[in-house]
């Protein structure tokens, strides 16, 4: 029976540290093939996801470099279906271990398919591994190893690695499904939170934290650029309110009191934050308040809504650098936005395009 050497089993054990780190999809395909790469000798890894249904690679990652071109692995699509340890996997349904092609397949008939012609012969590739992480149609996500024509096939050595690593990479496989459907709701729901003006923020009961929409983080930053112990936790004032509302709110009343938002000003604008607890992450709702009465008249000239939430932060005395942090833009975006300002208001400067703004509100 092949043993690992105390060298691998430590390689292998190292490798997980990295594995287990929270990535997307995307970034997961690509940390999996560098992985492999790393424990078992071959000259070029993948990670693909594949409907088989539709005949369509959903996601596709190469390692350490490209191998194989997309008008390559384009051409090759049609013959996909010749794939034999895909043909292997489908039909058995046996994900339990890594399989060669030589488990499967005598390399004379592999070397006269259409799919070993149209992409493994002009990538240069020969020897083939491949460990499923899933495999249930219609869909499957594979990881492939390969070796050029001139080397070694792999061996029951590389197999053991591969099935030992096998249950760590599928659980962090899943993981970054979990990530990549948290990430695609929160930024749909940041979309709704922009279109509605509003902020949100979620925090635990630590005040760490958890989520937040853009305009949360942004207003975070603007109205308390002095008070945070640290960029995942709640500002101290913030947080102390939060508390100070949760305890009130749990006072036995016949009728709990609502809660009164906490309101910071700044300048001529303000920002009121609404507290909505929750068993496990309160809700936090964030909403500024600008007086627009000049925008109206701005209007008229021609500026755009953002070229007058520009001009109004050149009021308050901010650079373009911190415009450009406040909006989550950079700063030749804020320049540009002020040279269409100035030609529209028919100034030149930063200081007659603000009195120009001011004497709107006179």
């Amino acid at each position: 029976m092949e043993r690992l050497s105390t060298k691998d089993i430590r390689k292998i054990f190292d490798s997980l540290v990295d594995l287990y780190a929270l990535r997307d999809r995307p970034a997961f395909a690509r940390q999996a093939a560098a992985t492999v790469s790393a424990l078992v000798p071959c000259d070029f890894t993948n990670c693909f996801e594949f409907d088989v249904r539709r005949n369509q690679i959903l996601s596709y990652e190469q390692y350490p470099e490209v191998r194989i071109s997309n008008t390559t692995l384009q051409s090759a699509l049609p013959y996909l279906g010749e794939e034999p340890l895909g043909q292997y996997f489908t039909k058995t349904g046996d994900l339990s271990s890594a399989m060669k092609h030589s488990d499967v397949t005598t390399a004379g008939r592999w070397k006269n398919t259409d799919l070993y012609n149209s992409l493994y012969r002009p990538s240069v590739l020969d020897a083939t591994m491949a460990l499923p992480l899933s495999f249930t149609t219609p869909w499957s996500c594979t990881i492939g190893l390969f070796r050029d024509p001139h080397r070694t096939d792999f061996t029951e050595r590389d197999r053991l690695v591969l099935n030992i690593l096998r249950p760590h990479l599928i659980q962090a496989f899943h993981n970054s499904q979990t990530i990549t459907t948290f990430t695609e709701a929160l930024a749909a729901q940041d979309r709704l939170f922009d279109q509605l003006d509003r902020g949100a923020i979620g925090t635990d009961r630590r005040g760490i934290i958890r989520w937040a929409t853009t305009k949360g983080r942004r207003w975070l930053a603007q109205y308390f650029p002095t008070d945070r112990p640290a960029p995942d936790r709640l500002p101290k004032r913030l947080w102390d309110w939060v508390k100070q509302q949760k305890q009130a709110h749990g006072t036995p009343t016949e009728i709990p009191a609502p809660l009164a938002p906490l309101t910071i000003t700044q300048g001529n604008a303000r920002l009121q934050i609404q507290l909505v607890p929750e068993r496990e992450v309160d809700l936090l709702l964030l909403h500024e308040d600008r007086p627009q009465c000049h925008r109206v008249t701005l209007a008229k000239h021609g500026l755009t809504p953002r070229e007058c939430e520009v001009l109004e932060w050149v009021a308050q005395g901010k650079s373009n650098e911190a415009i450009a942090t406040i909006l989550g833009a950079r700063p030749r975006t804020i320049q540009k936005h002020l040279e269409r300002i100035y030609q529209k208001l028919g100034v030149d400067n930063r200081t007659a395009a603000t009195a120009m703004m001011l004497s709107l509100n006179e």
